[in-house]
C-alpha cells in the first residue's frame, strides 16, 4: 500500500506560490545583466551583485533628484561634463574615476533601469572596463560612499559628479 501524501492547506499553497514567484523575479532581475556577468566573470573580475535597492538610497539620502536624475545645479561643489561620442564618454568616465577613487576602492554601479540589478567592485574595473557598464545602459552611476563619490553619465550627453563633502 502507497502512502499518501497529505494535501497542503491553503497558508502552505500561498507561501510556495510566494517563493516560486520570488525565486522567478530574482532570476528575471539576474537575466538583465546575464552579459555584462558572463565579460566580468571572463576577465576575472569579482563582483557582487545587489538586488536591493541600498545604493539607490544613498544617492537619494545624499543627492536632490529629480524625474531624470541628480539636480547637478543644486549640489554645491558639483562638475558638470558634456560629451558628444561614445567613445568619448567613456574615457571622460574613467577618466573622473581615476582622479577621484584609488583602483582599489569599492564602488557600487547602478544602471537607469531601476529592475537591473547594480553591482559592487573595484574602482579600477570599473576605469579599465567603462565600455562594458555603459553598453548596459545608457544611464548610470557609480559611487563610493566611503568616499562621498557620486557619478552620474546621463543619455542627454553630460556626466555629472561630486567627490568628498
Amino acid at each position: 500500500m502507497t502512502k499518501q501524501r497529505q494535501p497542503l492547506n491553503r497558508e502552505e499553497l500561498l507561501e510556495r506560490r510566494k517563493a516560486l514567484k520570488a525565486r522567478l523575479e530574482r532570476e528575471r532581475r539576474l537575466a538583465l545583466i546575464a552579459d555584462l556577468s558572463a565579460s566580468l566573470e571572463d576577465l576575472k573580475i569579482s563582483f557582487t551583485v545587489h538586488l536591493d535597492r541600498e545604493a539607490v538610497g544613498w544617492i537619494f539620502d545624499h543627492y536632490p533628484v529629480v524625474f531624470s536624475g541628480i539636480d547637478w545645479a543644486k549640489v554645491p561643489g558639483s562638475t558638470t561634463r558634456p560629451y558628444i561620442e561614445e567613445d568619448e564618454k567613456d574615457r571622460l568616465i574613467a577618466g573622473i574615476i581615476s582622479e577621484h577613487l584609488a583602483p582599489g576602492d569599492a564602488v557600487t554601479v547602478i544602471f537607469g533601469n531601476a529592475d537591473t540589478p547594480s553591482l559592487s567592485l573595484e574602482a579600477q574595473a570599473v576605469i579599465r572596463h567603462t565600455d562594458l557598464f555603459t553598453d548596459e545602459c545608457e544611464d548610470l552611476w557609480v559611487v563610493c560612499p566611503e568616499k562621498e563619490f557620486c557619478l552620474e553619465c546621463y543619455h542627454e550627453g553630460y556626466v555629472g559628479y561630486k567627490a568628498g563633502e
